[in-house]
């Protein structure tokens, strides 16, 4: 029989013609029976050929025809099966045998599809890329309804494209492989088979509860990775795609499913295993972009993680990104890194935010995306280990990128539960340790500082960095620049500064400075509060003195001269070496007066501030004055209210504050014992005021240095006593186990005051949760009262 084009041409579109009459038939009588059932003969006999046959031109253009012819006439069988046997024409087992046949046929050519020698013999076609164009369009239309048909078609189409999954039909095909044409073929397919990725992971991963189905899915996933691995590595292939925007699409469909599984060990093993195709697509992808100095992968990608929902997955796809630049730098190097850190560090910022309850559950993560067998982590260590890699290639942009998210994080408040807040001081501080000698990174601080106190945030980080080693030179460029009215001294503008500029100040002349108003004061004290002479600390007392004096000389206070007072009273908490001053200690006798005087509706802010310095300064405090702040904050009613408990928990500082006191009166001890049993028996005590109580009674315990006072308090407060035992009791007995401590991160997210060094896991579950509650309390920023204000349940909740 001839098999020409032309008369293979007839053939299809006979099928075509006739599959359409079907299609539009709308009356069920006889002769359409027979129609069908002539179209399902016709079928069968085409497919015994085309299963026989060695024509490659035959096979390559009727296959598709026929694909599509059989599935369009399996779907009418089953779709109007009910009306045609309904009908006086057809017997049900008539009907029932047509449907059979049709599901043979179905099957036939699908093991013709799937056979070892099909793909050779379509690649000895002339027509072999029209088979592929063809075969795509019929996987395309049956993506929704056969996911199985679809990945034999596509991994077909593939293999013949690119060459064959074996060593010996790679072989084979190489010599025949389709050449290098830009029609749009291989990107044609490479869309389809993203399209194919994103329905079997939306159908998959939608309505199954069960977190185990996925493993099967994931092998499929597997499957698809590896054909787009192959389409990509073609010529020309990278440069034809217009836009990368699918692609991120369905890789962020694709990890969706970790957040619902993200503790589940085997899932989570499974999944990566499967992916580890994907960190060579992405190098595929950045060494385009960085080899033709083009952007639009990057570009693309920030344009869809600014608007995705699917934050942890965006978030661990962003790591496997990360990798594979990290890869990428180790070989070749390119004036778009930079660029690209900056980039990837703000978004990692903002998605590691988004994704706290990965980071208290906590979820866990491969260390390396491209390896199998690999050891595991927590969320936060590989969020730290990852930006670490990219402080290896850029370490200025890395540690600028991470000082401009902090400077963004204005808010005290919510800074203390910002994971990339801890990260940024963290990296900022190990990246201290690791470049101090370099100038260039003693200047970037000495900016970044200075911003801090202009800001007047991060009080935490900034106490950390200024007792850091070798910081003398970041405090002079700090202040240099607080002084400065040179804009480009800013560190945004870090690139353009001339930082091998020596300092305007120096060890030489700073006993010399001798700044006259508060706000010069301030951070020149923050910065200096230890290295003061005698005469400047006179000098800033009386400063103070004269600005308190002046603000209760007002007649009307302002929004402005109250910020003016807060100032000057927080100055005051750094100041040292003042106990033997007696303007001082003045100074201290006259705000107890103020304190007890002030109004709690209007001056919390204030009372705040002032508790924080008699914290600071308790021993400078002379008996008489210490006895009336004791006395007044025993009878100060305490109320489950946000501001009552902040106030009171500053009074327990305060408290805790007096446990070293010199030659302590019995009237002091006498006060600091009825306030400490008035907390343990106060049952309107908020579970945070509680557990501040415990720490500082505690402490009294353990570092206090008057042991009757302990045993005082126990015998009058039978709560506190109770609450003690229990703890001792426990803290012998408990036997650490994995599903009663808190995962070390959720203390890493509060504690802005952590060490440089990564927190060690704790086995005492009830020293965790000690800690815990210590941490929370130790970053209250009293000064500040805008939890009030933000969140006046949340602290009611406890």
């Amino acid at each position: 029989m001839d098999s020409s084009p032309r008369t293979v041409s007839i053939i299809i579109t006979n099928l075509e013609q006739r599959l359409r009459n079907l299609h539009s038939s709308r009356v069920h009588d006889e002769q359409t029976l027979n129609d069908l059932e002539s179209l399902i003969n016709e079928c069968s006999n085409q497919l015994s050929r085309l299963s026989s046959s060695s024509d490659s031109t035959l096979v390559a253009l009727l296959v598709p025809c026929l694909l599509q012819t059989i599935v369009s006439l399996s779907k009418i069988c089953t779709e109007k099966s009910d009306m045609i046997i309904s009908g006086p024409y057809l017997s049900q087992d008539h009907m029932t045998l047509l449907i059979t046949n049709t599901k043979k046929l179905y099957n036939q050519i699908k093991e013709l599809i799937k056979s070892p020698k099909f793909p050779i013999l379509i690649s000895n076609s002339p027509e072999q890329r029209n088979f592929c164009a063809q075969l795509r369009l019929v996987a395309d239309s049956i993506a929704n309804s056969d996911v199985l048909t679809t990945l034999i078609c596509q991994k077909l189409i593939v293999k013949i494209l690119t060459g064959g999954d074996d060593q010996q039909q790679s072989q084979q095909l190489s010599q025949i492989k389709i050449d290098d044409v830009n029609d749009g073929l291989i990107v044609a397919v490479y869309g389809s088979v993203l399209q194919q990725m994103t329905i079997i992971s939306i159908k998959s991963f939608r309505d199954k509860s069960d977190n185990n189905r996925e493993s099967p899915t994931i092998k499929m996933f597997g499957l698809y990775l590896q054909m787009l691995h192959r389409l990509i590595q073609q010529n020309n292939t990278i440069s034809q795609i217009e836009n990368f925007t699918d692609f991120f699409r369905t890789m962020f469909q694709l990890h969706q499913c970790l957040e619902s599984t993200c503790q589940q060990n085997r899932f989570q093993v499974d999944f990566f295993n499967n992916t580890i195709l994907l960190q060579e697509i992405l190098q595929n992808f950045i060494l385009y972009s960085i080899s033709n100095s083009s952007k639009l992968f990057f570009d693309d990608l920030s344009l869809e993680l600014s608007s995705t929902k699917h934050r942890y997955a965006s978030l661990i796809f962003l790591f496997r990104i990360i990798e594979a630049l990290d890869t990428i730098l180790i070989k070749q190097s390119t004036d778009l890194a930079i660029h690209l850190i900056n980039l990837l560090i703000s978004h990692i910022f903002h998605f590691i935010d988004q994704c706290r309850m990965q980071l208290i559950l906590p979820a866990i993560l491969p260390i390396s995306f491209s390896k199998t067998q690999v050891e595991y982590g927590s969320l936060y260590d590989i969020t730290y280990s990852l930006l670490m890699r990219l402080f290896q290639h850029e370490p200025m942009q890395t540690i600028l990128s991470s000082m401009d998210k902090l400077l963004q994080m204005t808010d005290d408040n919510l800074s203390v539960t910002s994971t990339s807040v801890q990260l940024s001081s963290e990296l900022i501080i190990q990246s201290w340790f690791i470049y101090h000698p370099s100038i260039q990174l003693q200047y970037l601080c000495g900016l970044f500082l200075a911003e801090l106190l202009r800001l007047d945030i991060h009080s935490s980080l900034i106490n950390q960095l200024l007792t850091m080693p070798n910081i003398g030179l970041v405090k002079f460029h700090a202040y240099d620049t607080l002084n400065s009215s040179n804009t480009f001294h800013r560190m945004y503008d870090f690139y353009l500064n001339n930082y091998s500029k020596e300092s305007i100040t120096n060890s030489t002349n700073l006993s010399l400075r001798f700044p006259s108003t508060i706000e010069q004061l301030y951070p020149f004290i923050r910065l200096f509060n230890t290295e003061l002479n005698s005469n400047q600390i006179q000098h800033t007392i009386d400063t103070c003195i004269y600005s308190i004096q002046q603000f209760l000389s007002l007649p009307i206070i302002t929004e402005l001269t109250c910020k003016n007072f807060l100032l000057t009273l927080r100055l005051l908490t750094f100041l040292s070496n003042t106990n033997m001053n007696e303007n001082f200690k003045c100074l201290l006798g006259q705000l107890t007066q103020i304190f007890i005087i002030l109004d709690e509706q209007t001056a919390n802010d204030i009372r705040l501030e002032l508790l924080r310095v008699f914290t600071v300064h308790s021993n400078s405090l002379d008996d008489n004055d210490l006895g009336r702040l004791l006395d007044f904050i025993l009878t100060t009613t305490i109320e489950s209210n946000p501001n009552s408990i902040t106030f009171h928990l500053g009074c327990l500082d305060v408290v805790d504050s007096l446990r070293q006191r010199q030659s302590r009166s019995v009237n002091i001890t006498d006060l600091i014992i009825q306030l400490i049993v008035r907390y343990g028996n106060e049952h309107q005590c908020s579970n945070i005021l509680k557990a501040h109580l415990m720490r500082v009674f505690l402490a009294y315990i353990s570092n206090g240095n008057d042991d009757s006072l302990p045993v005082r308090v126990k015998s009058q407060c039978i709560p506190l006593r109770a609450s003690i035992d229990e703890f001792e009791k426990s803290k012998k007995n408990v036997v650490a186990t994995d599903n009663r401590i808190p995962d070390e991160n959720v203390l890493k997210i509060l504690d802005s005051t952590n060490s440089t060094t990564k927190q060690k896991s704790i086995v005492d579950g009830y020293d965790i949760q000690l800690k815990f509650y210590q941490t929370i309390v130790n970053e209250l920023e009293f000064h500040q009262c805008s939890i009030s204000t933000q969140n006046p349940n949340e602290m009611q909740q406890d």
